[in-house]
């Protein structure tokens, strides 16, 4: 009869109600908890200039990936409620034609919380993998660079002394000559630098562009580079100018070594020359005397 059907309605739209209202308070909740960890991860970009940035960074996304963890329970009830607020709508429109004007838009908004979520939860997985990575690379990249670097500084020095003889001399000439070759086949391990310099500069502009991204996605008016609004020196241009000394230095090197084996065998000439020039005073000397003795023998 008319008054149970009333009674019915009454008891379906409250339940209805009650469920909307939760759902409404379950949307704004996981909204404002996804929303903080976008703000969050929306500063995430250039890599600053200091000893650990690289695994700092990475632990700070670590600590945003938790906080997003423990609030799955949060997006499962949300869910959860979109189904109750659906189940009742249901039950009104099915029973009594009433249709429920705010589902559409709720599930509609459902629907973009969840995508947010794993938007963020892809997000932070993507950059955390690519700065462990990086980290890696970035040691290879110090190590190489630190080893010949050191290799470089400290070569032997064949100084010609004053009181070196012609077998000084030639020795010093010939281990020139090595050091030579040597510093001629350390060319693959600074190409090895380089690559790695170059591997990793990618690696962090690619980071950048990603953060850009997904920053411009929040916010399209969120344009600016962190590196600009931060007012930070970017982790690429340390490594740049590491790569450059590092460069420069092995070509002063090699520079210095070609110059000392010319001074060298330079110093052989002369050494060779004078060498000569003794042998022929002494030679000069020994033919002279006895012609002068006889001379002086003879009577007059």
């Amino acid at each position: 009869n008319k008054y149970n059907d009333v009674k019915v309605l009454g008891r379906l739209y409250d339940e209805k109600a009650k469920a909307s209202m939760n759902l409404e308070t379950q949307i704004e909740n996981v909204d404002r908890i996804i929303s903080t960890i976008e703000a969050k991860l929306s500063h995430d970009g250039t890599i600053p200039v200091s000893p650990n940035a690289l695994q700092d960074r990475a632990n700070e996304l670590q600590k945003l990936k938790r906080d997003l963890v423990k609030q799955e329970n949060c997006l499962l009830k949300l869910n959860r409620s979109l189904k109750d607020t659906e189940h009742s709508c249901s039950a009104v429109q099915n029973n009594f034609q009433e249709y429920c004007p705010d589902l559409p838009r709720q599930k509609k908004e459902v629907q973009l919380i969840n995508d947010r979520y794993h938007i963020v939860a892809d997000q932070l997985d993507q950059q955390e993998k690519t700065l462990w990575d990086t980290s890696l690379i970035y040691q290879q990249f110090q190590n190489a660079n630190e080893n010949l670097i050191f290799w470089l500084n400290n070569l032997p020095k064949h100084k010609v002394k004053t009181t070196d003889g012609p077998s000084q001399i030639n020795y010093k000439l010939e281990a020139q000559k090595r050091l030579a070759d040597e510093i001629q086949s350390k060319e693959s391990d600074k190409n090895s630098v380089i690559n790695l310099s170059r591997n990793v500069q990618s690696i962090l502009n690619d980071y950048e562009l990603q953060a850009g991204k997904y920053r411009s996605s929040l916010d399209p008016t969120l344009t600016a580079s962190s590196a600009k609004r931060l007012r930070v020196t970017p982790l690429q241009e340390s490594i740049q100018a590491q790569e450059n000394d590092m460069t420069k230095l092995y070509a002063e090197t090699a520079a210095e070594n070609k110059q000392q084996i010319c001074w060298l065998e330079f110093a052989k000439k002369i050494m060779n020359k004078k060498e000569v020039g003794d042998a022929v005073q002494v030679m000069h000397e020994q033919t002279q005397q006895p012609k002068n003795i006889d001379e002086s023998e003879i009577p007059k």
